[in-house]
Protein backbone atom coordinates (compact mmCIF):
# COMPACT_ATOMS: atom_id res chain seq x y z
CA UNK A 1 0.00 0.00 0.00
CA UNK A 2 1.55 3.31 -1.09
CA UNK A 3 1.42 6.66 0.70
CA UNK A 4 -1.39 7.99 -1.53
CA UNK A 5 -3.62 5.02 -0.71
CA UNK A 6 -2.95 5.50 3.01
CA UNK A 7 -3.90 9.17 2.76
CA UNK A 8 -7.13 8.30 0.93
CA UNK A 9 -8.18 5.79 3.59
CA UNK A 10 -11.00 6.77 5.95
CA UNK A 11 -11.21 5.73 9.59
CA UNK A 12 -14.64 4.32 10.37
CA UNK A 13 -16.33 6.30 13.13
CA UNK A 14 -18.26 3.20 14.18
CA UNK A 15 -15.63 0.43 14.44
CA UNK A 16 -12.30 2.23 13.80
CA UNK A 17 -11.48 0.22 10.68
CA UNK A 18 -9.45 1.92 7.94
CA UNK A 19 -11.07 1.65 4.52
CA UNK A 20 -11.42 3.21 1.08
CA UNK A 21 -14.67 4.15 -0.58
CA UNK A 22 -18.05 5.29 0.67
CA UNK A 23 -18.80 2.52 3.17
CA UNK A 24 -16.81 0.57 5.74
CA UNK A 25 -16.09 -2.95 4.52
CA UNK A 26 -16.51 -4.37 8.05
CA UNK A 27 -19.65 -2.77 9.48
CA UNK A 28 -21.20 -0.85 6.56
CA UNK A 29 -20.95 2.57 8.23
CA UNK A 30 -21.01 5.45 5.66
CA UNK A 31 -17.73 7.30 5.23
CA UNK A 32 -19.49 10.63 5.55
CA UNK A 33 -21.69 11.33 8.54
CA UNK A 34 -23.59 14.53 9.14
CA UNK A 35 -24.65 16.33 12.26
CA UNK A 36 -28.10 15.29 13.39
CA UNK A 37 -30.50 18.19 12.82
CA UNK A 38 -33.92 18.77 11.23
CA UNK A 39 -32.44 18.37 7.75
CA UNK A 40 -30.92 15.03 8.74
CA UNK A 41 -34.20 13.91 10.32
CA UNK A 42 -36.24 14.82 7.23
CA UNK A 43 -33.76 13.00 4.97
CA UNK A 44 -33.92 9.95 7.25
CA UNK A 45 -37.73 9.89 7.05
CA UNK A 46 -37.63 10.26 3.27
CA UNK A 47 -34.99 7.56 2.96
CA UNK A 48 -36.84 5.14 5.21
CA UNK A 49 -40.28 5.52 3.64
CA UNK A 50 -39.81 6.74 0.10
CA UNK A 51 -36.21 6.10 -1.00
CA UNK A 52 -35.97 3.89 -4.08
CA UNK A 53 -33.35 1.55 -2.65
CA UNK A 54 -34.98 0.61 0.64
CA UNK A 55 -38.28 2.43 0.74
CA UNK A 56 -41.63 0.98 1.59
CA UNK A 57 -43.21 2.44 -1.58
CA UNK A 58 -40.68 0.64 -3.78
CA UNK A 59 -41.27 -2.67 -1.97
CA UNK A 60 -45.05 -2.30 -2.09
CA UNK A 61 -44.87 -1.63 -5.82
CA UNK A 62 -43.10 -4.93 -6.39
CA UNK A 63 -45.44 -6.77 -4.02
CA UNK A 64 -48.50 -5.44 -5.83
CA UNK A 65 -47.31 -6.52 -9.29
CA UNK A 66 -45.61 -9.84 -8.53
CA UNK A 67 -45.75 -10.63 -4.80
CA UNK A 68 -44.70 -14.28 -4.88
CA UNK A 69 -41.69 -13.67 -7.08
CA UNK A 70 -40.62 -10.65 -5.00
CA UNK A 71 -40.71 -12.72 -1.79
CA UNK A 72 -38.84 -15.56 -3.49
CA UNK A 73 -36.10 -13.14 -4.51
CA UNK A 74 -35.93 -11.72 -0.99
CA UNK A 75 -35.50 -15.19 0.53
CA UNK A 76 -32.87 -16.06 -2.06
CA UNK A 77 -30.79 -13.03 -1.06
CA UNK A 78 -31.97 -10.06 -3.14
CA UNK A 79 -32.67 -7.82 -0.15
CA UNK A 80 -31.02 -4.45 -0.73
CA UNK A 81 -33.98 -3.07 -2.67
CA UNK A 82 -36.70 -4.05 -0.19
CA UNK A 83 -38.14 -2.83 3.09
CA UNK A 84 -37.79 -5.37 5.89
CA UNK A 85 -40.91 -7.57 6.24
CA UNK A 86 -41.79 -7.15 9.93
CA UNK A 87 -40.99 -3.43 9.79
CA UNK A 88 -43.36 -3.11 6.84
CA UNK A 89 -46.18 -4.77 8.77
CA UNK A 90 -45.56 -2.47 11.74
CA UNK A 91 -45.49 0.70 9.61
CA UNK A 92 -48.64 -0.14 7.63
CA UNK A 93 -50.54 -1.34 10.71
CA UNK A 94 -49.61 1.89 12.50
CA UNK A 95 -50.83 3.97 9.55
CA UNK A 96 -54.11 2.06 9.49
CA UNK A 97 -54.47 2.42 13.27
CA UNK A 98 -53.98 6.18 13.04
CA UNK A 99 -56.53 6.43 10.24
CA UNK A 100 -59.07 4.52 12.33
CA UNK A 101 -58.35 6.65 15.38
CA UNK A 102 -58.78 10.00 13.65
CA UNK A 103 -61.46 9.28 11.05
CA UNK A 104 -63.68 6.47 12.30
CA UNK A 105 -66.22 7.10 15.03
CA UNK A 106 -67.22 3.67 16.20
CA UNK A 107 -70.04 3.16 18.68
CA UNK A 108 -68.52 1.13 21.49
CA UNK A 109 -70.80 -1.25 23.33
CA UNK A 110 -69.86 -3.05 26.55
CA UNK A 111 -68.30 -6.41 25.81
CA UNK A 112 -70.24 -9.43 27.02
CA UNK A 113 -69.55 -13.13 27.37
CA UNK A 114 -72.53 -15.48 27.54
CA UNK A 115 -72.27 -18.35 30.04
CA UNK A 116 -75.26 -20.63 30.67
CA UNK A 117 -77.58 -18.12 28.96
CA UNK A 118 -76.37 -15.38 31.30
CA UNK A 119 -74.31 -12.44 30.13
CA UNK A 120 -71.12 -11.72 32.03
CA UNK A 121 -70.16 -8.03 32.04
CA UNK A 122 -66.81 -7.00 33.34
CA UNK A 123 -64.45 -4.05 33.27
CA UNK A 124 -61.68 -6.59 32.65
CA UNK A 125 -63.38 -7.92 29.52
CA UNK A 126 -64.00 -4.40 28.25
CA UNK A 127 -60.39 -3.46 28.96
CA UNK A 128 -59.11 -6.46 26.96
CA UNK A 129 -61.32 -5.67 23.97
CA UNK A 130 -60.38 -2.00 24.17
CA UNK A 131 -56.66 -2.87 24.25
CA UNK A 132 -56.98 -5.16 21.23
CA UNK A 133 -58.94 -2.53 19.30
CA UNK A 134 -56.46 0.27 20.07
CA UNK A 135 -53.26 -1.69 19.44
CA UNK A 136 -53.75 -2.71 15.83
CA UNK A 137 -50.03 -2.59 14.98
CA UNK A 138 -49.12 -5.02 17.75
CA UNK A 139 -52.03 -7.32 16.88
CA UNK A 140 -51.02 -7.30 13.20
CA UNK A 141 -47.53 -8.45 14.22
CA UNK A 142 -48.91 -11.11 16.57
CA UNK A 143 -51.09 -12.59 13.81
CA UNK A 144 -48.11 -13.04 11.45
CA UNK A 145 -46.57 -16.04 13.29
CA UNK A 146 -50.03 -17.63 13.54
CA UNK A 147 -50.36 -17.38 9.76
CA UNK A 148 -46.76 -18.59 9.41
CA UNK A 149 -47.40 -21.71 11.47
CA UNK A 150 -50.49 -22.49 9.39
CA UNK A 151 -48.64 -22.10 6.08
CA UNK A 152 -45.62 -24.02 7.41
CA UNK A 153 -47.83 -26.98 8.35
CA UNK A 154 -49.81 -26.82 5.11
CA UNK A 155 -46.68 -26.59 2.94
CA UNK A 156 -44.39 -28.68 5.15
CA UNK A 157 -43.23 -30.81 2.20
CA UNK A 158 -41.72 -27.74 0.51
CA UNK A 159 -38.15 -26.55 1.13
CA UNK A 160 -38.93 -23.52 3.32
CA UNK A 161 -38.43 -23.40 7.10
CA UNK A 162 -40.66 -21.67 9.65
CA UNK A 163 -38.71 -18.39 9.66
CA UNK A 164 -38.96 -18.20 5.86
CA UNK A 165 -42.70 -18.74 6.19
CA UNK A 166 -42.64 -15.89 8.71
CA UNK A 167 -41.15 -13.61 6.05
CA UNK A 168 -43.65 -14.85 3.46
CA UNK A 169 -46.60 -14.11 5.73
CA UNK A 170 -45.21 -10.77 6.90
CA UNK A 171 -45.10 -9.53 3.31
CA UNK A 172 -48.52 -11.06 2.59
CA UNK A 173 -49.97 -9.36 5.67
CA UNK A 174 -48.40 -6.09 4.50
CA UNK A 175 -50.14 -6.46 1.17
CA UNK A 176 -53.49 -7.06 2.90
CA UNK A 177 -52.95 -3.99 5.09
CA UNK A 178 -52.09 -1.92 2.03
CA UNK A 179 -55.35 -2.98 0.34
CA UNK A 180 -57.24 -2.03 3.52
CA UNK A 181 -55.59 1.41 3.58
CA UNK A 182 -56.41 2.00 -0.09
CA UNK A 183 -60.07 1.21 0.59
CA UNK A 184 -60.19 3.34 3.74
CA UNK A 185 -61.81 6.36 1.99
CA UNK A 186 -64.78 4.11 1.15
CA UNK A 187 -64.93 3.02 4.79
CA UNK A 188 -65.14 6.66 5.90
CA UNK A 189 -67.83 7.53 3.36
CA UNK A 190 -70.03 4.56 4.29
CA UNK A 191 -69.38 4.24 8.04
CA UNK A 192 -72.86 5.48 8.98
CA UNK A 193 -74.79 3.84 6.12
CA UNK A 194 -75.83 0.42 4.92
CA UNK A 195 -72.94 0.51 2.44
CA UNK A 196 -70.47 -0.26 5.24
CA UNK A 197 -71.30 -3.96 4.99
CA UNK A 198 -70.62 -3.90 1.25
CA UNK A 199 -67.25 -2.21 1.76
CA UNK A 200 -66.38 -4.69 4.51
CA UNK A 201 -67.25 -7.61 2.21
CA UNK A 202 -65.25 -6.08 -0.65
CA UNK A 203 -62.23 -5.63 1.64
CA UNK A 204 -62.44 -9.24 2.84
CA UNK A 205 -62.72 -10.59 -0.72
CA UNK A 206 -59.76 -8.51 -1.94
CA UNK A 207 -57.63 -9.52 1.05
CA UNK A 208 -58.43 -13.17 0.40
CA UNK A 209 -57.70 -12.68 -3.29
CA UNK A 210 -54.27 -11.09 -2.81
CA UNK A 211 -53.34 -13.78 -0.27
CA UNK A 212 -54.24 -16.56 -2.70
CA UNK A 213 -52.44 -14.76 -5.54
CA UNK A 214 -49.35 -14.34 -3.40
CA UNK A 215 -49.19 -17.99 -2.34
CA UNK A 216 -50.00 -19.37 -5.79
CA UNK A 217 -47.23 -17.25 -7.28
CA UNK A 218 -44.77 -18.05 -4.50
CA UNK A 219 -45.32 -21.82 -4.80
CA UNK A 220 -45.45 -21.64 -8.60
CA UNK A 221 -43.82 -25.06 -9.03
CA UNK A 222 -46.92 -26.79 -7.67
CA UNK A 223 -49.82 -27.85 -9.82
CA UNK A 224 -52.87 -25.59 -9.55
CA UNK A 225 -54.98 -28.33 -7.96
CA UNK A 226 -52.29 -29.12 -5.38
CA UNK A 227 -51.71 -25.42 -4.67
CA UNK A 228 -55.43 -24.81 -4.10
CA UNK A 229 -55.69 -27.82 -1.78
CA UNK A 230 -52.77 -26.55 0.28
CA UNK A 231 -54.31 -23.06 0.43
CA UNK A 232 -57.57 -24.48 1.77
CA UNK A 233 -55.62 -26.59 4.24
CA UNK A 234 -53.68 -23.51 5.38
CA UNK A 235 -56.86 -21.53 6.04
CA UNK A 236 -58.44 -24.44 7.92
CA UNK A 237 -55.36 -24.70 10.15
CA UNK A 238 -55.39 -20.94 10.69
CA UNK A 239 -59.08 -21.08 11.63
CA UNK A 240 -58.42 -23.86 14.14
CA UNK A 241 -55.53 -21.87 15.60
CA UNK A 242 -57.68 -18.78 16.06
CA UNK A 243 -60.51 -20.80 17.62
CA UNK A 244 -58.04 -22.41 20.03
CA UNK A 245 -56.41 -19.10 20.97
CA UNK A 246 -59.82 -17.46 21.38
CA UNK A 247 -61.05 -20.26 23.62
CA UNK A 248 -57.94 -20.02 25.80
CA UNK A 249 -58.24 -16.24 26.13
CA UNK A 250 -61.95 -16.36 26.97
CA UNK A 251 -61.31 -19.07 29.57
CA UNK A 252 -58.53 -17.04 31.20
CA UNK A 253 -60.70 -13.89 31.25
CA UNK A 254 -63.67 -15.72 32.77
CA UNK A 255 -61.48 -17.35 35.41
CA UNK A 256 -59.93 -13.99 36.25
CA UNK A 257 -63.34 -12.31 36.54
CA UNK A 258 -64.80 -15.04 38.74
CA UNK A 259 -61.71 -15.07 40.94
CA UNK A 260 -62.06 -11.32 41.53
CA UNK A 261 -65.77 -11.68 42.36
CA UNK A 262 -65.21 -14.38 44.97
Amino acid sequence: MNLRQVEEMVECKNCGNGFEGNYCNLCGQPAETHRINFKFLWHDIQHGLFHFDKGIVHSLGHLCWHPGITIQEYLEGKRIGHFRPLSMVLVLATIYGLLKHFFLHEVKEPAKIIINNKSLNSDTINAVFEWVNSHGAIMALLVVPIYALASYLAYRKEKYNFVEHLVLNAYTSSLRLFITILLFPLVILTQHSSGSDTVSTLTTVLELGVTCWCFLQFFNTLKWTTALKKLIKMYLIFLLEMIGIGAILVTLIVLFVYQNKT
